[in-house]
């Protein structure tokens, strides 16, 4: 789970993946907007967290 991955020639430093959630549009040219970065951390930040 932890080791470097490659998909298609994309590397990843481990394989854990959040899926997207389409609760949100991006930009018309299929970006993230500041929205995604915020909406997609927040589930980072609370790792090792106490419930």
């Amino acid at each position: 789970m932890n080791e470097p991955h490659s998909i298609r020639g994309a590397e990843f430093p481990n394989r854990m993946a959040m899926s997207p959630m389409c609760i949100n549009s991006g930009t018309p040219e299929g970006l993230a907007t500041d929205f995604h970065v915020v909406h997609y951390r927040a589930p980072a930040d609370t790792v090792g967290r106490a419930a």
